[in-house]
Order: C-alpha cells, then sequence, then structure tokens
C-alpha cells in the first residue's frame, strides 16, 4: 500500500468538481474567461498570493496591426505550445541545452524561468497599480527598477516572451493575469509614478498599446477580451489547460511538448519536511517562491475536455469588460450558510460591466453588487448584505 501524498489527494477532490464544472463549459454555459478563473482556483491559485496568482494565456499574437481581424487564424497564438516553444530558433536551442544537461542531482528542465512568478510576472505587469507598485519598490530596494527592465510596450512584452525578436533560448516566457482580461487600470500610470526614462531618453509612463487599439486602454481591453471570447480561442484552449493544468504540464509528454521548468517550479519535488536545518528549509521555499509555482494538475491522464460547438439559436451576448480593477474589490470566497453568508479564505473573482462575480463554495455561483456600502447578495442566494 502506497500512501498518498498531499498533492494526490487534493487532486483527487477537485475531480469531482472539475468534471461539473468542465461539461459547464463545455456546453457553453460558461464564458471562457470565468472557466479560467474556475480552472485556476481549483488548481489552487489565488489573487491574494503573488506567487500562485491566477494565470491566463496569451490568444492573439498581433500587436503590430492597425486593425485587429479576429477572425483570422493567424491573429492568434498557436495554444498547442508553451510560450517558450513558439519561437523555432529557439525551440531548438531550448531542446538542445534541455538534452545535453546532466546532472545527478538537478532532474532536466526546459526553462530556468516560469510562465507565472511574483516579482517577475505579477508585480512586474502590475507595478501602476497599487499595491503592486509599492510591493515593487521593496522588491527594488525602496525606488523603481530601471526603467528598460520595466513594463512599458504591449508589442515588446509579447516579442520579448514569444522569442520573435531571436532572445536566447530559455529567456522570458512570461503569460498573463486576468487584468489583461478584465481591467484598464493596470496599463495606465494614474498615480503619476516617477517609473524614470529608457536608455534612449523615451520617458515610461502609461503603457504603449498596439496601433488597433488606438491610445485607448479600454478598446485593448475589450479586444483582448473579443479574442479570449472568439470561437476561434474556443476551438483551441482546451490545448493550453493541457499544458499547464493538464496531462502535459509534467511526465514524458511535458518533455515532448518542450515544456519542463526548473524542478522547484513543482510543489512536490520537494520534502519540506524532510530538511531540519531551518534556514536550509526557508532558502529552498524562498527560491522555489522566486522560481514561479506550476499548478495543481486538475487533469493528468485524460486529454483536456473540448468545448462543444454554440448552440445554433443562441446569439452572442458578449459586453466589452467594464474597466474596474480587480485589486479595488476585496479578494474572498463567501460561503452560502442557513440563509446567511460567511467569509472563508479561498477566493476567485469574474468581471462584468456593474459586477462583480464571486464563486461560492466551488458549489454555487452569484451575482453580488458592489455599492458603497459594501456587497449586496443576490436574493435568490441570501436576503443578508455583507460588508466589506
Amino acid at each position: 500500500f502506497k500512501q498518498k501524498t498531499a498533492y494526490e489527494i487534493a487532486s483527487c477532490l477537485v475531480g469531482s468538481e472539475m468534471c461539473i464544472r468542465d461539461r459547464c463549459w463545455q456546453e457553453r454555459q460558461l464564458s471562457n474567461f470565468d472557466y479560467l478563473l474556475i480552472v485556476n482556483a481549483l488548481a489552487g491559485r489565488s489573487f491574494e498570493d503573488p506567487c500562485q496568482y491566477p494565470v491566463m494565456p496569451w490568444v492573439i499574437c498581433d500587436f503590430r496591426s492597425h486593425t485587429l481581424y479576429l477572425d483570422r487564424p493567424q491573429t492568434y497564438r498557436d495554444l498547442r505550445k508553451p510560450m517558450g516553444a513558439i519561437n523555432e530558433d529557439r525551440l531548438r536551442e531550448t531542446v538542445k541545452r534541455h538534452d545535453a544537461f546532466d546532472d545527478t542531482h538537478m532532474p532536466k528542465f526546459h526553462y530556468g524561468s516560469h510562465y507565472s512568478t511574483a516579482a517577475g510576472v505579477v508585480v512586474h505587469y502590475l507595478v501602476r497599480c497599487r499595491p503592486w507598485s509599492e510591493l515593487h519598490c521593496d522588491l527594488q530596494g525602496g525606488r523603481f527598477d530601471v526603467a528598460d527592465r520595466l513594463f512599458a510596450s504591449v508589442s515588446d512584452a509579447w516579442d520579448a516572451n514569444s522569442g520573435a525578436r531571436g532572445e536566447k533560448a530559455g529567456n522570458e516566457v512570461k503569460e498573463l493575469t486576468p487584468e489583461w482580461y478584465s481591467s484598464s487600470a493596470f496599463l495606465v500610470n494614474r498615480g503619476r509614478l516617477p517609473l524614470g526614462a529608457a536608455q534612449d531618453g523615451r520617458e515610461v509612463k502609461d503603457v504603449a498599446l498596439p496601433p488597433w487599439a488606438e491610445n485607448s486602454p479600454a478598446k485593448f481591453v475589450a479586444g483582448m477580451r473579443s479574442a479570449l471570447e472568439h470561437s476561434y480561442t474556443s476551438l483551441h484552449l482546451h490545448d493550453w489547460l493541457d499544458l499547464i493544468f493538464g496531462r502535459k504540464q509534467r511526465g514524458p509528454l511535458a518533455v515532448e511538448s518542450a515544456n519542463v521548468f526548473f524542478y522547484l517550479c513543482y510543489g512536490d519535488q520537494v520534502d519540506l519536511d524532510a530538511i531540519e536545518n531551518p534556514k536550509l528549509r526557508a532558502a529552498t521555499v524562498l527560491q522555489a517562491s522566486h522560481f514561479g509555482q506550476c499548478p495543481l494538475q486538475l487533469h493528468s491522464t485524460r486529454p483536456w475536455p473540448c468545448r462543444g460547438p454554440p448552440a445554433p439559436e443562441r446569439k452572442s451576448t458578449f459586453t466589452a469588460p467594464s474597466c474596474h480593477r480587480p485589486t479595488s474589490f476585496p479578494h474572498r470566497f463567501f460561503t452560502i450558510m442557513d440563509g446567511g453568508a460567511y467569509k472563508t479564505e479561498s477566493t476567485g473573482l469574474a468581471f462584468s460591466p456593474d459586477k462583480l462575480h464571486m464563486y461560492v463554495s466551488f458549489q454555487s455561483f452569484g451575482i453580488f453588487e458592489v455599492t458603497r456600502d459594501g456587497i449586496s447578495v443576490d436574493a435568490h442566494l441570501t436576503d443578508g448584505h455583507v460588508d466589506e
């Protein structure tokens, strides 16, 4: 008899819930955005933990055109490949380095960086918003980093992380955060933060947007959200989910997909209880947090289910998202019990115009009105009122 690890037990516990959510998504009862938030929550990702922040995919790859053509396949990124494998030249170098790596104490890996880290991804993208700007300065000794290293341009971010400009293998492989599809606040330096000037003399202020956004952060986010909910993305999103949360996250299929990260990125690869030295244990935790963490593997054996076709009689009701800043809301779950609302420690948020969607105990779905006085819960769930 083999005793199950905590990681394996957690995987078993979310299995039945995943089946329910998969079916809702396949039947198009959930949008792609909402489904991704649920998957992230079930995999242990949280808005309250920068090291385990929800991860979203780059969906489009066209940040140079003056018009965003959502009906053209070439507009979209190949979701079958991780970010580090999109550029063929970089992919060849990555595979060569992986195959040549030989260490008796360390497993082989393709990437020394990760697609979701606290400082390198979350704080990097959200540096113009509080509390991330303060956290950024804390990490940089009380000041902002060199302007050339700050997030300043969407197209430059895509080029660097996709290897479009021939960057060396394994350099940057960042994915995105939910704000890219729900909020424009992270693109604007409303606080007039002193972000400095780049080497070419250009002052870093608001994020430079692609031409098709016409210098409008709201239009940019609306375009990104439209692409995420587009039928083309719906047909291929399961491929990306397989890489991040599914069977291609680890094992032989991960090697075949060039999707293996440094071993500390996998939560079950290090037994902290076995490290008796407290300083070594603390150093290991710190090192793991800087490398980034892969989510809980939700589908380990079977392929991620595909999304079904839309119902012929149902028309698209997608509305451009309201430009609310996710961090302006209390990132908590509310459990509905005995006609009342009770706070718990988990998180999970989604947004639509003037509404805050919260997933309740992974069992119910409710819509909460955001008011100055707090959060009013829909009557069909409870008659109570929850203050912030």
